[in-house]
């Protein structure tokens, strides 16, 4: 493959870099061009990359806790789109190699945000069903099977909407734009798969202990269900339902 004038000007400047650092001495040297330009700021890049990863692990893994309230199972929705980011990866370098995607250019940063948070949020929404399901059957592949079957559809809308959203970017003519959407589509779509397969898949081989201390029982009713502020709101709604709609709207133009 023969390459491009920009990696081979990036390459040398790579090399000026590391005879600048292996000087004695009190010997200095200050570099300068383009090449050099584009070095800091694909260390910038990382830096910034590396930054932004860990303070999303941690806001989304707090998240988790106050959520949840379990000792284990905030970790394993993290763990699951760790697997999603690497396939992400791989996915997007071999889009790049076999059809010439461009899926790089400083949009990393964006990606990794955005696929840990529609991650995250496809994991909170399955867990709850999930753990609806638990209160009803005993056996927790049927409870699965049936949280499945309830949350996919959801789930599925709400990351063909966000797909075809980043798939519209192709027309941009930015090129940060045009180079995210690829990419952020390959990272919905890995999301999606990891959440709806290995998820729980995982959450069925570990069981009920992965919500330790507050275990779903079969038969048991939610603590303090009756009490809770959206089931009063929802109770007050469903007795007064709007069943017709309003004189103004129905009235035909004259």
């Amino acid at each position: 493959m023969t390459r491009t004038r920009g990696a081979v000007v990036d390459s040398q400047a790579a090399e000026l870099r590391r005879i600048e650092r292996d000087l004695h001495d009190g010997a200095q040297a200050r570099l300068v061009a383009m090449g050099m330009s584009s070095l800091d700021a694909a260390d910038a890049r990382e830096s910034t990359g590396r930054a932004l990863t860990l303070i999303t692990v941690v806001v989304v893994a707090a998240l988790l806790l106050i959520t949840y309230r379990s000792a284990i199972l905030w970790l394993l929705p993290l763990l699951v789109v760790g697997v999603s980011f690497l396939t992400t990866q791989a996915v997007s370098a071999l889009l790049a190699k076999g059809f010439g995607l461009t899926v790089g250019g400083g949009n990393e940063i964006v990606v990794t945000a955005l696929l840990f948070g529609v991650g995250t949020d496809y994991a909170m929404l399955l867990l709850a069903r999930y753990r609806e399901e638990l209160r009803i059957h005993e056996d927790r592949h049927h409870a699965m099977r049936t949280a499945l079957r309830r949350a996919v559809p959801a789930i599925a809308a709400s990351a063909a909407t966000v797909c075809l959203g980043l798939l519209c970017l192709t027309r941009a003519d930015v090129g940060f734009n045009h180079t995210l959407s690829p990419g952020g589509a390959v990272a919905i779509v890995c999301g999606l798969a990891a959440m709806t397969t290995l998820f729980p898949a995982v959450l069925v081989l570990l069981g009920r202990w992965v919500f330790w201390p507050r275990m779903p029982r079969a038969g048991a009713a939610p603590k303090n269900a009756n009490h809770l502020l959206w089931d009063r709101i929802g109770g007050r709604i469903s007795r007064r339902p709007r069943s017709r709609v309003p004189k103004m709207c129905s009235r035909s133009a004259v």
